[in-house]
Protein backbone atom coordinates (compact mmCIF):
# COMPACT_ATOMS: atom_id res chain seq x y z
CA UNK A 1 0.00 0.00 0.00
CA UNK A 2 2.32 2.73 -0.07
CA UNK A 3 4.43 3.36 -3.17
CA UNK A 4 4.35 7.09 -3.15
CA UNK A 5 6.84 9.76 -1.21
CA UNK A 6 9.68 7.23 -1.68
CA UNK A 7 12.59 9.36 -2.69
CA UNK A 8 14.03 8.76 0.65
CA UNK A 9 14.39 4.99 0.33
CA UNK A 10 15.85 5.79 -3.26
CA UNK A 11 18.44 8.14 -2.43
CA UNK A 12 19.62 5.75 0.32
CA UNK A 13 19.31 2.41 -2.04
CA UNK A 14 21.38 4.52 -4.91
CA UNK A 15 23.82 5.18 -1.97
CA UNK A 16 24.54 1.96 -0.83
CA UNK A 17 25.63 0.93 -4.90
CA UNK A 18 27.33 3.72 -5.34
CA UNK A 19 30.49 1.95 -3.65
CA UNK A 20 31.34 -0.57 -6.79
CA UNK A 21 32.52 -0.11 -10.37
CA UNK A 22 31.00 2.64 -13.03
CA UNK A 23 29.33 0.07 -14.74
CA UNK A 24 28.17 -2.06 -11.84
CA UNK A 25 26.42 1.29 -10.48
CA UNK A 26 24.78 2.39 -13.84
CA UNK A 27 22.91 -1.28 -13.88
CA UNK A 28 22.64 -0.93 -9.39
CA UNK A 29 21.23 2.65 -10.58
CA UNK A 30 18.33 0.93 -12.86
CA UNK A 31 17.56 -1.74 -10.13
CA UNK A 32 16.49 0.82 -7.30
CA UNK A 33 14.00 2.43 -9.66
CA UNK A 34 11.63 -0.42 -8.74
CA UNK A 35 13.55 -1.41 -4.91
CA UNK A 36 11.77 1.96 -3.46
CA UNK A 37 8.22 0.59 -4.96
CA UNK A 38 8.80 -2.69 -2.49
CA UNK A 39 10.08 -1.42 -0.09
CA UNK A 40 7.74 1.92 0.47
CA UNK A 41 5.20 -1.02 0.60
CA UNK A 42 5.67 -2.50 3.50
CA UNK A 43 4.34 -0.36 6.05
CA UNK A 44 1.42 -2.00 7.52
CA UNK A 45 -1.79 -1.10 5.89
CA UNK A 46 -4.53 -2.59 7.42
CA UNK A 47 -7.72 -3.79 5.13
CA UNK A 48 -5.30 -2.25 1.91
CA UNK A 49 -3.63 -3.53 -1.03
CA UNK A 50 -0.26 -3.34 -1.52
CA UNK A 51 -1.18 0.20 -2.74
CA UNK A 52 -3.20 2.56 -5.35
CA UNK A 53 -2.46 3.79 -8.72
CA UNK A 54 -1.83 7.92 -7.62
CA UNK A 55 -2.88 10.32 -4.74
CA UNK A 56 -5.52 11.30 -7.09
CA UNK A 57 -7.35 7.25 -6.61
CA UNK A 58 -8.55 8.00 -3.12
CA UNK A 59 -10.00 11.36 -4.31
CA UNK A 60 -12.02 9.11 -7.31
CA UNK A 61 -12.89 6.18 -4.46
CA UNK A 62 -14.32 8.99 -1.89
CA UNK A 63 -16.31 10.36 -4.46
CA UNK A 64 -17.57 7.29 -5.68
CA UNK A 65 -18.35 5.85 -1.92
CA UNK A 66 -20.34 9.60 -1.38
CA UNK A 67 -21.99 9.15 -4.25
CA UNK A 68 -23.49 5.01 -3.69
CA UNK A 69 -24.56 6.23 -0.36
CA UNK A 70 -27.60 7.78 -1.75
CA UNK A 71 -28.31 4.81 -4.17
CA UNK A 72 -27.96 2.59 -1.31
CA UNK A 73 -30.48 4.25 0.80
CA UNK A 74 -33.23 3.85 -2.04
CA UNK A 75 -32.30 0.33 -2.82
CA UNK A 76 -32.44 -0.38 1.11
CA UNK A 77 -35.71 0.81 1.22
CA UNK A 78 -36.94 -1.61 -2.14
CA UNK A 79 -35.22 -4.72 -0.33
CA UNK A 80 -36.60 -4.61 3.19
CA UNK A 81 -39.95 -4.91 1.38
CA UNK A 82 -39.40 -7.97 1.34
CA UNK A 83 -36.88 -8.64 4.39
CA UNK A 84 -37.86 -11.15 6.92
CA UNK A 85 -38.97 -9.19 9.99
CA UNK A 86 -37.69 -10.12 13.53
CA UNK A 87 -39.44 -10.10 17.09
CA UNK A 88 -35.97 -11.71 18.72
CA UNK A 89 -32.69 -10.40 18.53
CA UNK A 90 -30.59 -13.17 18.47
CA UNK A 91 -32.34 -15.07 15.18
CA UNK A 92 -31.43 -11.69 13.62
CA UNK A 93 -28.20 -11.46 14.38
CA UNK A 94 -27.59 -14.89 13.08
CA UNK A 95 -29.32 -14.10 9.88
CA UNK A 96 -27.51 -11.09 9.62
CA UNK A 97 -23.94 -12.66 10.41
CA UNK A 98 -24.18 -15.08 7.87
CA UNK A 99 -25.71 -12.82 5.12
CA UNK A 100 -21.95 -10.76 6.26
CA UNK A 101 -20.14 -14.04 5.84
CA UNK A 102 -21.33 -14.96 2.44
CA UNK A 103 -20.39 -11.53 1.10
CA UNK A 104 -24.17 -11.17 0.74
CA UNK A 105 -24.48 -7.03 0.88
CA UNK A 106 -28.20 -6.06 -0.11
CA UNK A 107 -29.31 -8.94 1.63
CA UNK A 108 -27.52 -7.94 4.94
CA UNK A 109 -28.37 -3.96 4.20
CA UNK A 110 -31.94 -5.39 3.67
CA UNK A 111 -32.36 -6.63 6.80
CA UNK A 112 -31.17 -4.12 8.57
CA UNK A 113 -32.98 -1.88 7.30
CA UNK A 114 -36.33 -3.94 7.99
CA UNK A 115 -35.54 -4.62 11.58
CA UNK A 116 -33.97 -0.84 12.45
CA UNK A 117 -36.19 -0.43 15.50
CA UNK A 118 -35.39 -3.54 16.77
CA UNK A 119 -31.62 -3.02 16.41
CA UNK A 120 -31.42 0.70 17.53
CA UNK A 121 -33.60 -0.61 20.83
CA UNK A 122 -30.75 -3.10 21.71
CA UNK A 123 -27.70 -0.46 20.49
CA UNK A 124 -25.66 -0.83 23.21
CA UNK A 125 -25.37 -5.00 22.85
CA UNK A 126 -22.11 -6.08 21.54
CA UNK A 127 -23.86 -8.14 18.81
CA UNK A 128 -25.72 -5.24 17.48
CA UNK A 129 -22.33 -3.09 17.35
CA UNK A 130 -20.84 -5.69 15.60
CA UNK A 131 -23.43 -5.12 12.91
CA UNK A 132 -21.83 -1.87 12.38
CA UNK A 133 -18.75 -3.08 11.78
CA UNK A 134 -19.83 -5.70 9.42
CA UNK A 135 -21.97 -2.79 6.95
CA UNK A 136 -18.84 -0.15 7.00
CA UNK A 137 -16.53 -3.64 6.14
CA UNK A 138 -18.95 -3.83 3.09
CA UNK A 139 -19.31 -0.28 2.37
CA UNK A 140 -22.80 -0.24 3.45
CA UNK A 141 -22.88 2.99 5.30
CA UNK A 142 -26.49 4.24 4.18
CA UNK A 143 -27.63 1.10 6.05
CA UNK A 144 -24.93 1.71 9.52
CA UNK A 145 -25.92 5.14 9.44
CA UNK A 146 -28.90 4.75 11.66
CA UNK A 147 -26.86 2.25 14.42
CA UNK A 148 -24.43 4.84 14.11
CA UNK A 149 -26.19 7.64 14.93
CA UNK A 150 -28.24 5.70 17.46
CA UNK A 151 -24.77 4.64 19.01
CA UNK A 152 -23.27 7.96 19.70
CA UNK A 153 -26.60 9.13 21.36
CA UNK A 154 -26.08 6.88 24.07
CA UNK A 155 -23.69 9.26 25.78
CA UNK A 156 -22.19 5.58 26.61
CA UNK A 157 -18.66 5.90 26.30
CA UNK A 158 -18.37 2.16 25.48
CA UNK A 159 -20.90 2.42 22.61
CA UNK A 160 -19.80 5.90 21.67
CA UNK A 161 -15.89 4.47 21.58
CA UNK A 162 -17.07 1.82 19.00
CA UNK A 163 -18.69 3.76 16.78
CA UNK A 164 -15.81 5.78 16.89
CA UNK A 165 -13.26 3.28 16.37
CA UNK A 166 -15.34 1.48 13.21
CA UNK A 167 -15.95 4.61 10.98
CA UNK A 168 -12.44 4.92 11.78
CA UNK A 169 -11.27 1.99 9.89
CA UNK A 170 -13.96 2.52 7.45
CA UNK A 171 -12.56 5.44 6.75
CA UNK A 172 -9.06 4.35 6.62
CA UNK A 173 -10.23 2.17 3.72
CA UNK A 174 -11.48 5.03 1.84
CA UNK A 175 -8.04 6.68 2.18
CA UNK A 176 -10.00 9.87 4.01
CA UNK A 177 -6.83 10.45 6.65
CA UNK A 178 -8.53 13.79 8.02
CA UNK A 179 -11.68 11.73 9.01
CA UNK A 180 -9.71 8.75 10.37
CA UNK A 181 -8.01 11.01 12.57
CA UNK A 182 -10.84 12.54 13.84
CA UNK A 183 -12.71 9.62 14.51
CA UNK A 184 -10.23 8.40 16.81
CA UNK A 185 -9.67 11.41 18.30
CA UNK A 186 -13.43 11.48 19.16
CA UNK A 187 -12.76 8.40 21.55
CA UNK A 188 -12.53 9.78 24.56
CA UNK A 189 -12.12 6.55 27.12
CA UNK A 190 -9.51 4.53 25.36
CA UNK A 191 -10.40 1.37 27.86
CA UNK A 192 -13.75 0.93 26.34
CA UNK A 193 -12.12 -0.52 23.73
CA UNK A 194 -10.55 -3.78 23.89
CA UNK A 195 -6.32 -4.38 23.87
CA UNK A 196 -6.35 -5.74 20.48
CA UNK A 197 -8.40 -2.44 19.15
CA UNK A 198 -6.50 -0.37 21.09
CA UNK A 199 -3.70 -1.45 19.48
CA UNK A 200 -4.82 -1.66 16.18
CA UNK A 201 -6.05 1.94 16.41
CA UNK A 202 -2.96 3.19 17.77
CA UNK A 203 -1.25 1.96 14.50
CA UNK A 204 -4.51 3.11 12.44
CA UNK A 205 -2.98 6.70 14.06
CA UNK A 206 0.76 6.04 13.09
CA UNK A 207 -0.34 5.10 9.54
CA UNK A 208 -2.47 8.53 9.00
CA UNK A 209 0.63 10.44 10.25
CA UNK A 210 3.09 8.74 8.10
CA UNK A 211 0.63 9.52 5.10
CA UNK A 212 1.08 13.04 6.12
CA UNK A 213 4.66 12.71 6.46
CA UNK A 214 4.96 12.83 9.94
CA UNK A 215 7.23 10.20 10.14
CA UNK A 216 8.88 11.21 13.78
CA UNK A 217 5.71 11.81 15.42
CA UNK A 218 3.99 8.31 13.99
CA UNK A 219 7.30 6.57 15.62
CA UNK A 220 6.43 7.72 19.10
CA UNK A 221 2.49 6.28 18.44
CA UNK A 222 3.98 2.61 17.32
CA UNK A 223 6.10 2.64 20.37
CA UNK A 224 2.96 2.90 22.59
CA UNK A 225 1.92 -0.62 21.29
CA UNK A 226 3.01 -3.74 23.90
CA UNK A 227 5.12 -6.31 23.21
CA UNK A 228 2.07 -8.58 24.26
CA UNK A 229 0.26 -7.15 21.82
CA UNK A 230 -0.74 -9.54 18.72
CA UNK A 231 0.03 -6.32 16.65
CA UNK A 232 3.23 -5.53 18.22
CA UNK A 233 5.26 -7.15 15.31
CA UNK A 234 3.18 -4.81 13.10
CA UNK A 235 3.78 -1.93 14.82
CA UNK A 236 7.77 -2.77 14.86
CA UNK A 237 7.33 -2.99 10.94
CA UNK A 238 5.81 0.12 10.66
CA UNK A 239 7.99 2.10 13.10
CA UNK A 240 11.06 0.59 10.76
CA UNK A 241 9.92 1.92 7.72
CA UNK A 242 9.44 5.20 9.18
CA UNK A 243 13.12 5.44 10.35
CA UNK A 244 14.15 3.99 6.88
CA UNK A 245 11.82 7.18 5.45
CA UNK A 246 14.33 9.47 8.11
CA UNK A 247 17.11 7.63 7.13
CA UNK A 248 18.14 5.96 10.50
CA UNK A 249 18.73 2.43 9.23
CA UNK A 250 20.55 1.07 12.32
CA UNK A 251 17.49 2.39 14.13
CA UNK A 252 15.21 0.33 11.28
CA UNK A 253 17.26 -2.67 11.96
CA UNK A 254 16.64 -3.06 15.72
CA UNK A 255 12.82 -2.42 15.13
CA UNK A 256 12.77 -5.40 12.85
CA UNK A 257 14.79 -7.71 15.06
CA UNK A 258 12.42 -7.16 18.07
CA UNK A 259 9.69 -8.19 15.83
CA UNK A 260 11.35 -11.43 14.43
CA UNK A 261 12.19 -12.25 17.99
CA UNK A 262 7.95 -12.24 18.76
CA UNK A 263 5.96 -15.68 17.36
CA UNK A 264 4.65 -14.52 13.93
CA UNK A 265 3.97 -17.75 13.02
CA UNK A 266 -0.06 -17.56 12.94
CA UNK A 267 0.58 -13.84 10.53
CA UNK A 268 1.20 -15.39 7.22
CA UNK A 269 3.75 -13.59 5.64
CA UNK A 270 4.88 -10.88 8.25
CA UNK A 271 8.21 -12.55 9.32
CA UNK A 272 9.06 -13.21 4.97
CA UNK A 273 8.11 -9.44 4.65
CA UNK A 274 10.23 -8.29 8.14
CA UNK A 275 13.10 -10.40 6.76
CA UNK A 276 13.25 -8.25 2.91
CA UNK A 277 13.14 -5.35 4.59
CA UNK A 278 16.33 -6.77 7.27
CA UNK A 279 17.77 -7.83 3.86
CA UNK A 280 17.99 -5.04 2.03
CA UNK A 281 18.62 -2.79 5.20
CA UNK A 282 22.21 -4.94 6.01
CA UNK A 283 22.93 -4.25 1.93
CA UNK A 284 22.53 -0.75 2.73
CA UNK A 285 25.11 -0.94 4.91
CA UNK A 286 27.34 -3.32 3.42
CA UNK A 287 27.06 -6.19 5.26
CA UNK A 288 26.32 -8.75 2.14
CA UNK A 289 27.34 -11.72 4.18
CA UNK A 290 24.40 -11.01 6.68
CA UNK A 291 22.07 -10.11 3.97
CA UNK A 292 22.36 -13.49 1.85
CA UNK A 293 21.71 -15.27 5.27
CA UNK A 294 18.66 -12.88 5.95
CA UNK A 295 17.49 -13.27 2.41
CA UNK A 296 18.14 -17.43 2.24
CA UNK A 297 15.63 -17.23 5.62
CA UNK A 298 12.60 -16.53 3.23
CA UNK A 299 10.58 -19.48 3.02
CA UNK A 300 9.96 -20.74 -0.58
CA UNK A 301 7.28 -20.37 -2.27
CA UNK A 302 6.49 -17.09 -0.39
CA UNK A 303 4.92 -13.91 -2.20
CA UNK A 304 8.40 -11.87 -1.15
CA UNK A 305 10.49 -14.80 -2.70
CA UNK A 306 11.21 -12.72 -5.98
CA UNK A 307 12.87 -9.42 -4.00
CA UNK A 308 14.45 -11.71 -2.18
CA UNK A 309 16.29 -13.41 -4.96
CA UNK A 310 17.27 -10.17 -6.20
CA UNK A 311 18.32 -8.65 -3.00
CA UNK A 312 20.66 -12.00 -3.25
CA UNK A 313 21.30 -11.93 -6.23
CA UNK A 314 22.58 -8.50 -5.89
CA UNK A 315 24.54 -9.07 -2.24
CA UNK A 316 26.57 -12.37 -4.10
CA UNK A 317 27.21 -9.47 -6.96
CA UNK A 318 28.98 -6.97 -4.40
CA UNK A 319 30.88 -9.99 -3.16
CA UNK A 320 32.14 -11.08 -6.40
CA UNK A 321 30.14 -14.21 -5.91
CA UNK A 322 29.66 -14.43 -9.72
CA UNK A 323 27.92 -17.72 -9.50
CA UNK A 324 25.77 -17.50 -6.68
CA UNK A 325 24.96 -13.89 -8.20
CA UNK A 326 23.85 -16.30 -11.49
CA UNK A 327 22.08 -18.75 -9.78
CA UNK A 328 19.81 -16.35 -7.94
CA UNK A 329 19.25 -14.07 -11.24
CA UNK A 330 18.40 -17.23 -13.43
CA UNK A 331 15.91 -18.57 -10.62
CA UNK A 332 14.22 -15.47 -11.03
CA UNK A 333 14.41 -15.39 -14.89
CA UNK A 334 12.64 -19.08 -14.96
CA UNK A 335 9.74 -18.03 -12.75
CA UNK A 336 6.35 -19.25 -14.28
CA UNK A 337 4.98 -15.46 -13.60
CA UNK A 338 5.87 -12.41 -14.28
CA UNK A 339 6.45 -9.42 -12.16
CA UNK A 340 9.03 -6.29 -12.76
CA UNK A 341 11.99 -8.61 -10.82
CA UNK A 342 11.72 -11.64 -13.37
CA UNK A 343 11.75 -9.18 -15.83
CA UNK A 344 14.70 -7.34 -14.96
CA UNK A 345 16.42 -10.71 -14.28
CA UNK A 346 17.74 -11.05 -17.97
CA UNK A 347 19.38 -7.58 -17.77
CA UNK A 348 21.12 -8.60 -14.61
CA UNK A 349 22.03 -11.99 -16.35
CA UNK A 350 24.00 -10.48 -18.64
CA UNK A 351 25.46 -7.80 -16.69
CA UNK A 352 26.71 -10.64 -14.40
CA UNK A 353 28.14 -12.39 -17.73
CA UNK A 354 30.22 -8.75 -18.47
CA UNK A 355 31.59 -9.04 -15.32
CA UNK A 356 33.31 -12.66 -15.05
CA UNK A 357 34.72 -11.53 -18.69
CA UNK A 358 32.54 -14.03 -20.89
CA UNK A 359 32.14 -11.04 -23.49
CA UNK A 360 30.59 -13.28 -25.93
CA UNK A 361 27.71 -14.72 -23.75
CA UNK A 362 27.64 -11.05 -22.29
CA UNK A 363 27.15 -9.60 -25.86
CA UNK A 364 24.18 -12.34 -26.80
CA UNK A 365 22.66 -12.17 -23.60
CA UNK A 366 22.28 -8.14 -23.90
CA UNK A 367 21.05 -8.88 -27.55
CA UNK A 368 18.37 -11.52 -26.20
CA UNK A 369 17.59 -8.88 -23.64
CA UNK A 370 17.19 -5.86 -26.58
CA UNK A 371 14.31 -8.06 -28.01
CA UNK A 372 12.63 -9.12 -25.24
CA UNK A 373 12.41 -5.84 -24.24
CA UNK A 374 10.93 -4.33 -27.17
CA UNK A 375 8.53 -6.91 -27.29
CA UNK A 376 7.14 -6.44 -23.88
CA UNK A 377 7.41 -2.83 -25.04
CA UNK A 378 5.05 -3.62 -28.01
CA UNK A 379 2.71 -5.60 -25.97
CA UNK A 380 2.38 -2.44 -23.06
CA UNK A 381 1.93 -0.37 -25.99
CA UNK A 382 -1.27 -2.10 -27.18
CA UNK A 383 -2.48 -2.45 -23.61
CA UNK A 384 -2.86 1.01 -23.47
CA UNK A 385 -4.10 1.91 -26.86
CA UNK A 386 -7.11 -0.48 -25.65
CA UNK A 387 -7.54 0.71 -22.47
CA UNK A 388 -7.75 4.17 -24.02
CA UNK A 389 -10.64 2.73 -26.34
CA UNK A 390 -12.40 1.47 -22.82
CA UNK A 391 -12.23 4.93 -21.80
CA UNK A 392 -14.52 5.52 -24.51
CA UNK A 393 -16.79 2.87 -23.61
CA UNK A 394 -17.32 3.66 -20.06
CA UNK A 395 -18.69 0.64 -19.29
CA UNK A 396 -16.21 -1.40 -20.48
CA UNK A 397 -12.99 -2.77 -18.24
CA UNK A 398 -9.83 -4.17 -19.46
CA UNK A 399 -8.03 -5.12 -16.74
CA UNK A 400 -8.19 -8.87 -16.97
CA UNK A 401 -6.07 -8.64 -19.91
CA UNK A 402 -3.43 -6.91 -17.55
CA UNK A 403 -0.03 -8.82 -15.86
CA UNK A 404 -1.14 -9.95 -12.62
CA UNK A 405 1.68 -7.78 -11.26
CA UNK A 406 -0.37 -4.38 -13.28
CA UNK A 407 -3.62 -5.53 -11.51
CA UNK A 408 -3.04 -6.04 -8.24
CA UNK A 409 -1.84 -2.31 -7.30
CA UNK A 410 -5.46 -0.94 -8.95
CA UNK A 411 -7.89 -0.35 -5.75
CA UNK A 412 -9.42 -3.41 -4.93
CA UNK A 413 -12.31 -1.34 -3.49
CA UNK A 414 -12.92 -0.41 -6.77
CA UNK A 415 -13.86 -3.51 -7.70
CA UNK A 416 -16.01 -4.42 -4.70
CA UNK A 417 -18.03 -1.33 -5.59
CA UNK A 418 -18.28 -2.06 -9.53
CA UNK A 419 -19.74 -5.74 -8.29
CA UNK A 420 -22.24 -4.16 -5.65
CA UNK A 421 -23.44 -1.87 -8.23
CA UNK A 422 -24.06 -4.37 -11.10
CA UNK A 423 -26.02 -6.61 -8.40
CA UNK A 424 -27.77 -4.00 -7.43
CA UNK A 425 -28.82 -2.70 -10.77
CA UNK A 426 -29.79 -6.39 -12.17
CA UNK A 427 -32.00 -6.56 -8.94
CA UNK A 428 -34.31 -3.68 -9.05
CA UNK A 429 -36.97 -2.93 -11.07
CA UNK A 430 -36.96 0.91 -10.41
CA UNK A 431 -35.61 2.63 -13.68
CA UNK A 432 -34.78 5.79 -11.98
CA UNK A 433 -32.36 4.04 -9.28
CA UNK A 434 -31.13 1.52 -12.59
CA UNK A 435 -30.14 4.60 -14.69
CA UNK A 436 -28.13 5.85 -10.98
CA UNK A 437 -26.64 3.17 -10.51
CA UNK A 438 -25.22 2.60 -13.83
CA UNK A 439 -24.15 6.40 -14.02
CA UNK A 440 -22.36 5.67 -11.32
CA UNK A 441 -20.76 1.87 -12.84
CA UNK A 442 -19.67 4.07 -15.35
CA UNK A 443 -17.74 6.15 -12.88
CA UNK A 444 -16.44 3.24 -11.49
CA UNK A 445 -14.81 1.45 -14.52
CA UNK A 446 -13.60 4.81 -15.25
CA UNK A 447 -11.63 5.39 -12.17
CA UNK A 448 -10.53 1.45 -12.76
CA UNK A 449 -9.20 2.21 -16.23
CA UNK A 450 -7.85 4.99 -15.02
CA UNK A 451 -5.37 3.74 -12.50
CA UNK A 452 -4.67 0.83 -15.22
CA UNK A 453 -3.59 3.07 -17.72
CA UNK A 454 -0.98 5.20 -14.71
CA UNK A 455 0.40 1.88 -13.91
CA UNK A 456 0.63 0.56 -17.82
CA UNK A 457 2.53 3.67 -18.45
CA UNK A 458 5.03 3.37 -15.55
CA UNK A 459 5.71 -0.18 -16.32
CA UNK A 460 6.68 0.98 -20.33
CA UNK A 461 8.83 3.54 -18.71
CA UNK A 462 10.44 1.01 -16.50
CA UNK A 463 11.03 -1.26 -19.94
CA UNK A 464 12.38 2.26 -21.64
CA UNK A 465 14.74 2.02 -19.26
CA UNK A 466 15.53 -1.32 -19.54
CA UNK A 467 16.12 -1.58 -23.11
CA UNK A 468 18.68 1.23 -22.37
CA UNK A 469 20.33 -0.54 -20.20
CA UNK A 470 20.66 -3.22 -22.48
CA UNK A 471 21.85 -1.39 -25.84
CA UNK A 472 24.25 0.32 -24.06
CA UNK A 473 25.90 -2.59 -22.60
CA UNK A 474 25.85 -3.99 -26.26
CA UNK A 475 27.16 -0.64 -27.33
CA UNK A 476 29.71 -0.81 -24.89
CA UNK A 477 30.96 -4.18 -25.58
CA UNK A 478 31.59 -3.47 -29.04
CA UNK A 479 33.12 -0.50 -28.13
CA UNK A 480 35.71 -2.71 -26.18
CA UNK A 481 36.00 -5.18 -28.99
CA UNK A 482 37.15 -2.62 -31.31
Amino acid sequence: MLRRNSQTIMSTIRFMISRTTRSLRSLSLLTAMFLPRYLSALVFTIGLSAGYANASSFDNIQTISKAYLPIQQSANTIFAADATTFQQLAPLVSVCNAASERKQPQHLAALVTANQRLLIANISKPAVLQLIEQLLNLYLKSAADPLINAALATFDPYVEAKAHYYLANYYFSLGDYDKVAAELGNIEVENALTADERAYSTILYGITLQKQKQHRKAISYYEKVESSSRYYSYAQLNRAVAFIRQGWWTDAQLAIENALKQDNSEIGELNNRLLVVLGFSQLRYEFYRDARVTFRKISLGSEYENPALLGLGLAALHQGDYIGSLNAFKRLKEKPFEDIYVIESRLLIAFVHEQMKQLANASALYSEAIVYYQTKQAEAKQRSVSIRLAQRQSNTVLVNSLPPYIKADISPILFDLGRDLSVLKAKVDDKKLQMEADELLTQVNTAINTEAQILIDSHQEKLTSYLSQAQYGVAKLLDTES
